[in-house]
């Protein structure tokens, strides 16, 4: 799939900067910065160094073909940290899903764990889904994976992100993602609403799906 390239590379030392919203006891964190909506943080190929929290917001990690075509790597999701050594370079452009906010940390709130080894984590994760799994199997496993994120009790979860990209991550085309959450819907598993959420009316039977099993 290709995408027009209309975004504008931003470098974290120079987003526009937002007053705190939340702070976590103990962490490290400097000025929230805004990250908007399709931006992008890195390219693939830069280099750079430094540790960011992500304290609001969804990104995600790509990678481009010559072509243009797209693979949706993972995601990254409030509290994950992108600790890069200095002089290291990103194997994935990363991009904000939804506007953002980033931290940079220092001292103690640094990981010790790289954006490299995090990335295959979650490039595994991703393969062992794809690759095993039936495409509404997939989307199930998707929507019990934001659900198990976000702990709502009563099932309802955020659900801003580009069809595009799901089916970009999951290894399908936007149409059948669309059709999947259409299905789910007329089977009285998910109920959409508004603006940008979901609620989950049957977890089980999206587990069932999520396994391959059939529901009736």
């Amino acid at each position: 799939m290709k995408f027009a390239d209309t975004r504008v590379t931003l470098s974290p030392l120079s987003l526009e900067t937002a007053p705190h919203r939340r702070q976590d006891p103990g962490a490290n964190l400097g000025t929230l910065q805004h990250v908007a909506k399709d931006a992008v943080l890195y390219w693939e190929g830069d280099s750079g160094g430094g540790c960011l929290r992500l304290h609001d917001g969804v990104l995600r990690a790509v990678r481009y073909t010559d072509d243009g075509a797209r693979q949706v790597v993972g995601f990254f999701w409030p509290t994950e940290l992108l600790h890069l050594g200095k002089g290291e370079t990103y194997h994935c452009t990363i991009e904000a899903v939804t506007d953002c906010q980033i931290a940079s940390l220092s001292g103690d709130g640094q990981s010790d764990v790289g954006l490299h080894e995090v990335l295959m984590d979650k490039a595994i994760a991703t393969l062992s889904v794809v690759g095993c799994k039936s495409v509404i199997s997939r989307v199930a496993w998707f929507l019990l994976e934001l659900s198990r994120r976000e702990n709502g009790a009563d099932g309802t979860i955020g659900f801003d992100f580009p069809r595009a990209d799901l089916a970009d991550y999951l290894g399908t085309r936007t149409e059948t993602v669309c059709r999947m959450l259409a299905q789910f819907r007329e089977r009285g598993l998910v109920e959409p609403l508004e603006p940008r959420r979901l609620r989950i009316l049957d977890a089980l039977g999206l587990a069932a799906l999520a396994h391959d099993r059939l529901v009736e």
